[in-house]
């Protein structure tokens, strides 16, 4: 028997050896001896080891085992890179001052250069300069940079429209092994305005020429495509087809005529109010732009690769997305993600547009509503379900992180929140209540699953839904209801 378990401990040893001669192999063992693995190494973060052992793709942490063969990483090595590619309307102020207030918040040394087009910030811990995280901002088109990111060129892309599901699929099914999914974030918010050199007395343009200024050669406008093609098309590294200041400069020498900018580089124009059939759309501010009530705002979001980042790069990300970021993205121009409340006596144009078209039958219901939310306050923060499926797009869930990180801070302490769906796409308002209080719990429910029973001490949290008693615009157009479609989050 103990010839027996000789041999065979033998043949184990020397069959490890065999499979870990090839270069790109390892066999790790825990400092119990209790559990080796082995295979080839897909990634390794500085910490953590990727392995595609028997058993499949795993992930190791590498200070709880120790590594013989060839491919074994150095463990001490601490330097990390995160590779970010943008639009250099976002590499030129935005990201810049992200990392730098990110180096400040958490006492890294900052070091900046010039690689080509790229620019390289290394941040190193005061405490530890030798662990360093290096940044490697690279400038890109948009679809581009998504390009880059479906082929694993780069770490992190931002782009001002979400992911596809057949670039999820194509990046999933490159990358087998990577272990983990890509994950979309809204970095900020932005927005199309329609602008006149001032001083002017005109005050607004119509929908009809705004549309025919922004929209491509396709029959049918939609609206969200649009903006995210506006913002490739002039947020980038190549020359738009007009370049933003040729387009401000023209503007100045011909007082007649009008224009469409970013809402981040108005470029000291005058803003113009969007008219409908019926009256204004909601005015163009920070507020209206962050909630999504002004019809051509666009989110900018920031999408990351699904393999597993260096503990000091995911640090990084997670931070751009937090609720400490957001002051400076404010302060770089762009329309932030803070969460704002906004009390009910200052919503008095969207409450007389619905006393306005109230009936019989309506008019309780918009009482009833306003009963309910008396004394309360609106937040920024609005979901706006894509379809009647009451599936949340990656903006919403983007949202639901947002405010479950906020609700963690306690800072809704002791109040009740509400989640109030309003929905205006079926012919009758039964069915509109009943889409609208399924959008609503949808919302709801997927905050439940990122936050704890205890997490924030709310008193209540409730889903409603009330249809198409408050309209945000009188306008039905389909850019009217993409308004009006929403799942508003109240608080009192």
């Amino acid at each position: 028997m103990l010839i027996t378990k000789w041999l065979l401990g033998a043949c184990a040893a020397f069959c490890a050896s065999m499979a870990i001669a090839e270069t790109d192999h390892v066999l790790l063992t825990s400092k119990s001896g209790e559990l080796t693995i082995q295979g080839p190494v897909l990634d390794f973060d500085g910490r953590h080891i990727s392995v595609s052992s028997e058993y499949g793709p795993v992930i190791l942490d590498m200070g709880n085992f120790s590594c013989v063969g060839a491919a074994c990483p150095d463990a001490e090595i601490k330097t990390e890179t995160l590779i970010l590619t943008a639009p250099q309307s976002v590499l030129d102020v935005l990201m810049p001052a992200l990392i730098e207030n990110f180096a400040l918040r958490r006492a890294r040394q900052i070091d900046r250069a010039q690689q080509d087009d790229d620019t390289v910030f290394i941040l190193a811990p005061l405490s530890d300069p030798n662990r360093t995280l290096s940044i490697d901002l690279r400038p890109m088109d948009p679809d581009f940079a998504i390009e880059a990111l479906i082929a694993h060129e780069t770490d992190a892309a931002v782009s001002f429209r979400p992911l596809t599901s057949d670039e999820t699929a194509t990046m999933l099914a490159r990358h087998p092994t990577s272990l983990g999914s890509p994950s979309s974030l809204v970095l900020a918010y932005d927005a199309i305005s329609p602008v006149i050199a001032p001083p002017s007395a005109t005050q607004s343009v119509n929908i009809t020429d705004l549309v025919t200024a922004i929209a491509s050669d396709d029959s049918i406008f939609d609206v969200t495509n649009q903006v995210a093609m506006y913002f490739a098309n002039h947020g980038t590294t190549t020359k738009p087809p007009i370049a933003h200041a040729d387009l401000v400069q023209s503007l100045y020498a011909d007082p007649a005529r009008s224009g469409v900018v970013p809402f981040s580089n108005l470029g000291g124009l005058q803003v113009l109010d969007i008219l409908t059939p019926c009256g204004a759309f909601p005015l163009i501010n920070k507020r209206t732009v962050k909630s999504g009530d002004y019809p051509f705002s666009a989110p900018i979001f920031i999408h990351t690769s699904p393999y597993r980042l260096g503990t000091q790069a995911q640090e990084f990300l997670d931070y751009v997305t937090s609720p400490a970021a957001q002051m400076v993205i404010q302060r770089a121009g762009f329309v932030d993600q803070m969460i704002e409340e906004i009390p009910i006596t200052a919503q008095g144009t969207r409450l007389a547009i619905a006393i306005a078209q109230a009936d019989a039958t309506t008019l309780p219901q918009l009482q009833s509503l306003l009963k309910t939310l008396d004394q309360g306050n609106r937040l920024t923060i609005t979901f706006r379900p894509p379809d009647a499926t009451g599936s949340l797009d990656p903006v919403s869930m983007s949202h639901i992180k947002m405010l479950a990180d906020t609700i963690k801070t306690d800072r809704f302490k002791g109040r009740a929140m509400y989640f109030v769906g309003f929905n205006f796409d079926a012919p009758d308002q039964t069915r509109n209540i009943e889409r609208s209080q399924q959008q609503a719990a949808d919302v709801l429910q997927a905050l439940l699953t990122k936050i704890k029973t205890s997490d924030g001490q709310l008193n209540s949290m409730v889903s409603m839904g009330f249809g198409s008693i408050l309209p945000n615009t009188c306008d039905g157009s389909a850019i009217g209801n993409r308004v009006n479609n929403r799942v508003e989050v109240w608080i009192k």
